[in-house]
């Protein structure tokens, strides 16, 4: 029995550079092709992406200058600092891991908009800049999530060959506007951004499927990424 192409083999198949089996298997499959066609209206009813600019050089000194300087309340922040080494060490030791919160810098970087697969985020919007091989990336987040979910965070996931790397955990009872996330081995080719339902944060795989997904803008998948 055949198997039918994933979402997201689907949306490599609507890409320019689709590989010829999946051409194929979609001329042959009715029920592929109809999914096809319904994320090919999807597709177009998004916006073009766009750039985010990028803060230059003086604005970015400017900005700088006007932080506090350190050490300026006397060895205070060096103790607490201390105390946060020491208990960052405990958690490290235990297996464990904090979330990382990233200065609120602009983060510059090609726009992609995810596109959404479930039914219940269909008005939601989901926008990742990212700029390839940059520690840090930028989330853009307009959700209006179905009331007392069972699964209540949303898990970010950069994506190459089947490999789901984490990025973010939002929770859905007070999803933020942006958010700036640290990117995990950013020089990997990551190809795509995935998004999935939760039922508690930080879990270091998908327990379930996609509820917003699409390829990473300027970068070209390489291949069938497993689900």
């Amino acid at each position: 029995m055949q198997r039918h192409l994933s979402d997201e083999e689907l949306l490599t198949v609507l890409s320019p550079r689709a590989p010829e089996r999946g051409r194929r298997h979609l001329a042959a499959c009715p029920d592929c092709r109809r999914r096809a066609q319904d994320l090919e209206r999807l597709l177009a009813a998004l916006p073009p992406p766009r750039q985010q600019p990028a803060r230059d050089g003086a604005a970015f000194r400017q900005w700088a200058q006007a932080r506090p300087a350190a050490g300026r309340r006397g060895r205070a922040p060096v103790r607490t600092l201390g105390w946060a080494a020491v208990l960052t060490a405990l958690l490290l030791a235990a297996g464990l891991s904090l979330p990382f919160r990233a200065p609120a810098t602009p983060v510059a970087g090609p726009a992609t908009r995810l596109v959404p697969l479930n039914p219940a985020f269909r008005r939601d919007r989901v926008v990742v800049y990212w700029q390839p091989a940059s520690p840090t990336a930028r989330l853009e987040l307009h959700l209006t999530p179905p009331p007392h979910p069972a699964r209540p965070y949303l898990e970010v996931w950069f994506i190459e060959q089947g490999h789901h790397v984490p990025v973010a955990s939002i929770p859905l009872a007070a999803p933020p506007a942006q958010m700036t996330v640290r990117v995990p081995h950013p020089r990997w080719p990551y190809s795509a951004v995935g998004v999935t339902m939760e039922a508690s944060p930080y879990v270091r795989h998908p327990s379930n499927r996609r509820v917003f997904f699409a390829p990473l803008a300027n970068r070209k998948s390489t291949g069938y990424p497993q689900a």
